[in-house]
């Protein structure tokens, strides 16, 4: 059974490949998004800045844009007008 799935990857059309590579990134942007938001419920007062976020997480600036616009996006964080990142019930 192995032997068929290792093949079986192989030999997927292109499209069946970048398919797969699309769904596991949502995946891994679903898992930071679940991380990052884990962080600022244990933390309520928590406030960073874009670079502090960055760097916090170990992030590449576009990935983290990505995971703080989807917590902006579900109202559970804010910016506030000096830039900073919290919670949006802060």
């Amino acid at each position: 059974m192995v032997h068929f799935l290792l093949r079986m990857r192989v030999t997927d059309p292109p499209s069946f490949k970048v398919i797969r590579s699309s769904l596991r990134c949502q995946m891994e942007l679903e898992a930071l998004v679940r991380r990052v938001r884990g962080e600022f419920l244990e933390m309520p007062g928590l406030s960073l800045t874009f670079a502090q976020a960055t760097r916090l997480w170990g992030l590449e600036r576009e990935l983290c844009e990505r995971v703080v616009d989807a917590l902006v996006g579900a109202a559970f964080l804010r910016r506030t007008s000096s830039g900073a990142i919290t919670r949006a019930d802060a």
